[in-house]
């Protein structure tokens, strides 16, 4: 509960209900006969009723359920709008002052929020006729609409038309709808309108089928200003008017603000995007890294080990200020990755590290941003959403390097089948090497392998780059090749019937300035194939100067023999330098 406390309380998502508005209306406080509010038995007492611009005779009638046959829909008493008008006039009676002619007690009209209107609906059998007859009826209700007290023009932001053209009841909407709604004679039928003035939207539904769903004021004001039951000659009764706040429905992912761009463990994803495959590791220890064009005086990263909203499942909801909350922060697993303490320092690139209180895979991870923002209805801007997964692996880890000796003596060795070789003969070769713990070089590679305690990593210690030593060996191409297919000792794909690599990539250092390639052996043109492109890798899939191993996942060709060959290349340049060791672990065959 007090977590759900403080989420009303920062997302404004928890709101009261509206005061002093006009709610509704069954009219069985009138007296039957015409609802004139200057004349007659029900002047001045008309709950805000009035005809179109108050024209004389123009009136709809209210009739005794009990003496014409047909029964009310609540209570004893209906109106009848046959040729006549039952005009609310909103803006009128709560701004404009007409309230205390028309007996009006309300001194609010809709202009923000939600809101959901209902009428009931009789027509008897034979009761109108076709479109543009002179016979058919209305259910309108009016964005801008001022009662002659104002020479704004009027605006139609609803108008329903029931018709008969020869096959039956029907209703449609006049201002473009989804659907025609085809209704019974003779019996009540709910006309329902749900608005979203904070993003003018609506959504119309007559006897449970739905009509329309679109823009609410495509002219005008975004108000709910007056409502009209109507008919020109068509037989048509109303009863039982509802006028209640309601909630807008929260779109399919938050897009109002600028986006974040979230990944775990280095598998990035963007909001909109479907879940990314996070990995192959039952690691519980994780890095999420945020960067974002959002800016405040302080951010924190809401994130579940769950799947994002909107789903079959779980809808999503929005909140007071129409943002969409995406991500279940009712679920057991929702935290704050800074616990809750927004940090400062905002935009830019950040990482949290966090442990997932989930050890089975697949584990999903979502997430959205939240950057503290005053000026802003909620008091923040919330990030788009997005989610990653990580999963097993159906071939589980392929090489983790665990079984081959670390390479801190000599001579250097690898597991089965592996080879390394360097194009420039000056360098200390092999440089592709197994290492344990760190590299033995200062602010460049990890503390400890992703997973188990060795991974394979370039030597870019002198003489193995450019610029390491006083006197430059030159560019080198270093190459890692993993076992050729038919060997017996190739990465087996047989499992997948799409087949991608996953691994796991370290490469902090500012030595790193050559192109890193990841390569697969082409069975048909027997050549190397790029299969991750250099600029990206160095762009995104790498670490960016964080300290933290990521997670990357290629596409490989399946050649349909059951195995696959890669490599891995770093080509030096003539820039790179010693702080530069590129690092992999976890190599593991899944499916794309």
């Amino acid at each position: 509960m007090r977590k759900l406390l403080t989420i009303c309380a920062l997302l404004s998502i928890c709101t009261l209900g509206p005061a002093q508005y006009f709610t509704g209306d069954t009219f069985d406080s009138y007296t039957p006969g015409d609802l004139d509010p200057l004349a007659g038995a029900n002047a001045g007492a008309t709950g805000g009723w009035d005809a179109w611009d108050g024209a004389a005779g123009q009136w709809a009638l209210v009739v005794d359920g009990t003496v014409s046959g047909i029964p009310a829909h609540s209570g004893n008493q209906y109106i009848d709008c046959t040729g006549r008008d039952a005009v609310q006039p909103m803006w009128a009676n709560a701004v404009g002052g007409f309230g205390a002619t028309t007996g009006a007690t309300y001194t609010q009209f809709p202009q923000s929020g939600a809101w959901t209107l209902t009428a009931q609906v009789y027509i008897p059998t034979g009761g109108v006729g076709g479109i543009s007859s002179g016979l058919e009826a209305y259910f309108i209700v009016n964005n801008e609409y001022y009662h002659l007290l104002n020479a704004t023009p009027y605006q139609w932001a609803v108008q329903t038309q029931f018709f008969d053209d020869g096959t039956g009841l029907q209703a449609r909407d006049d201002n473009g709808g989804i659907a025609i709604a085809v209704v019974p004679y003779d019996t009540w039928i709910e006309v329902r309108v749900e608005v979203c003035l904070d993003n003018n939207t609506m959504q119309q539904f007559v006897g449970g089928t739905q009509i329309s769903d679109r823009t609410w004021a495509t002219t005008g004001l975004v108000e709910i200003s007056n409502w009209d039951l109507f008919s020109p000659g068509g037989t048509i009764y109303f009863d039982t008017v509802t006028l209640a706040a309601s909630s807008c429905p929260a779109p399919a992912y938050e897009s109002n603000s600028a986006n974040s761009s979230f990944d775990v463990d280095g598998i990035q994803a963007n909001p909109f995007a479907a879940a990314q495959v996070l990995g192959f590791s039952g690691t519980t220890n994780h890095v999420a890294t945020l960067s974002s064009a959002l800016a405040g005086a302080g951010w924190d990263l809401a994130a579940t080990v769950d799947v994002t909203y909107p789903s079959t499942a779980l809808p999503g909801f929005g909140t007071g200020g129409g943002q969409a909350v995406n991500i279940d922060v009712f679920h057991p697993s929702f935290v704050w990755l800074n616990g809750g303490t927004f940090l400062s320092g905002h935009p830019g690139l950040l990482s949290l590290n966090f442990i997932s209180p989930v050890t089975a895979l697949p584990i999903r991870f979502s997430g959205q941003q939240v950057v503290l923002d005053p000026s802003h209805p909620d008091n923040v801007d919330i990030s788009g959403a997005v989610e990653v997964v990580a999963e097993v692996c159906p071939t589980g880890v392929t090489e983790g390097f665990e079984l081959t000796p670390n390479n801190w003596g000599v001579p250097f060795s690898f597991a089965p089948g592996w080879t390394a070789t360097d194009s420039n003969p000056l360098v200390n070769g092999p440089t592709w090497r197994i290492g344990s713990g760190t590299t033995g070089s200062g602010g460049t590679g990890p503390n400890g392998a992703y997973e188990g305690t060795q991974y394979l990593f370039y030597e870019a210690s002198c003489p193995n780059t450019p610029t390491a030593c006083g006197s430059a060996p030159g560019p080198n191409i270093g190459n890692m090749e993993s076992p050729p297919v038919g060997s017996g000792l190739e990465l087996s794909s047989a499992a997948v019937v799409n087949p991608a690599l996953i691994f796991a990539v370290h490469a902090l250092g500012g030595g790193i300035t050559g192109t890193f390639k990841v390569q697969e052996f082409n069975q048909v043109t027997m050549m190397w194939d790029d299969i991750l492109d250099p600029a990206a890798t160095f762009n995104s899939a790498l670490s960016q100067g964080a300290d933290d191993w990521k997670i990357r996942k290629v596409p490989l060709s399946n050649f349909g023999t059951g195995g696959v060959q890669v490599r891995f290349q770093y080509d030096t340049g003539l820039t790179a330098w010693w702080q530069g060791d590129i690092c992999i672990d976890q190599l593991a065959i899944c499916e794309q």
